[in-house]
This record gives C-alpha cells, sequence and structure tokens, in this order.
C-alpha cells in the first residue's frame, strides 16, 4: 500500500531525479534509468550526485525550461492510497546541542541515527526515510549529515565536520511505517541515550508528528486523451 502512493507520486511526475548516483555502478544505472522510463513513459529521467555535484547543472536547466503537462488524469484509488499514507509516520524535530567540552559531532550524529533505527527494527517498524543534521555552533556554517533510506541500510554520512564541535542546531526529519507516536517515543529514548553517554546534551526544542491525512478533493479535473473532432 505504500508502494502504491510511492508509484503514483512517480506516475505524475514530469521529471524523475535519481540522486546518489554515486552509489551506483554504470550497468545498475542504466538499469535503474531503464526501468523508470519503461514504467514511467511520460516523466522525463535524470541521475544526479549530489554529494559530487554531478548532473546539476542539466538538471537546473530542466526546472528553468520545464512547463507542466496537461494530461488525463491518472487512475487513482482513494482508499488504497489513503490506507497506503495511513502506514506512514512522519516527525520532524529541532534538537539544541551543547557541550562543555569540543566532541566528534560526526560520531554523535552517527550513533543517534543507528540507534533510531535499531530501536525502529526492533519495533518491527519499516523506515522510508531519516536524515538528521547537524549545524555547528562555530563560524563557517559547516554540517554534519547523516541520512538513512532504509531499516536495512547502513547510515550514510553525506557531509562532515571538519573538526570537533561545541554544539549546535540539529534537524530530524523521520518517516516510517509506525505510529507517530510510537517515532516520538523513540526518539526520545534515543536521546536519553545519547545523553547517558557524557559526550553533550541534547535537548529536543521543537517536534510535528502526525500521519498524512487522507485525500478528499472537491472536485478532480478530467483532461481527455483523444483529439477533439474537427
Amino acid at each position: 500500500k505504500v508502494a502504491y502512493v510511492y508509484k503514483k507520486q512517480l506516475e505524475e511526475a514530469d521529471l524523475i531525479v535519481v540522486n546518489k548516483c554515486d552509489t551506483l555502478d554504470e550497468t545498475a544505472r542504466e538499469q535503474l534509468v531503464e526501468v523508470l522510463r519503461r514504467e514511467f513513459p511520460r516523466s522525463e529521467v535524470l541521475c544526479i550526485s549530489a554529494k559530487e555535484g554531478t548532473g546539476l547543472d542539466p538538471w537546473f536547466q530542466r526546472l528553468d525550461e520545464l512547463e507542466c503537462q496537461t494530461l488525463p488524469t491518472m487512475e487513482l484509488d482513494y482508499d488504497l492510497y489513503a490506507e497506503g499514507e495511513a502506514l506512514l509516520g512522519w516527525l520532524n524535530a529541532t534538537i539544541d546541542v551543547r557541550a562543555s567540552s569540543p566532541f566528534d559531532g560526526n560520531a554523535l550524529v552517527m550513533r543517534l541515527v543507528s540507534d533510531i533505527q535499531q530501536r525502529i527494527t526492533a519495533g518491527d517498524g519499516e523506515i522510508a526515510h531519516l536524515k538528521v543534521t547537524l549545524e555547528s555552533a562555530a563560524a563557517g556554517g559547516q554540517l554534519s549529515v547523516v541520512s538513512v533510506v532504509g531499516s536495512d541500510e547502513e547510515p550514510d554520512l553525506r557531509e562532515s565536520l571538519l573538526g570537533t564541535s561545541s554544539g549546535g542546531k540539529m534537524i530530524l526529519n523521520l518517516r516510517a511505517e509506525m505510529a507517530p507516536e510510537s517515532l516520538s517515543q523513540i526518539v526520545t529514548d534515543s536521546l536519553i541515550h545519547e545523553n547517558g553517554l557524557g559526550y553533550a546534551s541534547l535537548e529536543r526544542e521543537h517536534e510535528e508528528r502526525f500521519r498524512p491525512a487522507r485525500p478528499t478533493p472537491t472536485h478532480r479535473i478530467s483532461v481527455s486523451s483523444q483529439s477533439p473532432t474537427p
């Protein structure tokens, strides 16, 4: 049911951008693009690597040039779509990080992400997206960014702090097949665990958690796929 939601989002897209292509070899990348083009023939497919900066210029150029197409309204099972979205819990949080002495911010973020991942897996949840960003309090706008795109995936350190940190601001974005209240408790337990290690103090400043509401459109505009009769 969650896959149905994802497939419909791709089906509706004018442009599908595949990120993290640096993690795929040429054969796997070509196979992925081939499948996407076959399954979603109306969409243009681009490959990029935000980490390495490759493929970004063609993508930005297409965003400047692309005009949304007016196509026939796609078939949508609202009940199935609603059930799929209802399985996903969403949680966003901001966390204040402070310490009395410098610490390894990259290691802190990796530990926190790994701990959250393990707790979700132990609770029979499935991660769709987990990303934690730590912006160092030091000047220069340095970031540590760790993401996970599946319960069985290894946490990926996408951006690294260049040195130790004395604190900063953390942003946590989490989407998983689990009740939002359960995700909130898991994040709380992970913060308590990390605080207990004594490297830094993590205090949640703000949190939003929810399940997407069922789509209830007032009107749907249909566009005929047939050419007009002269």
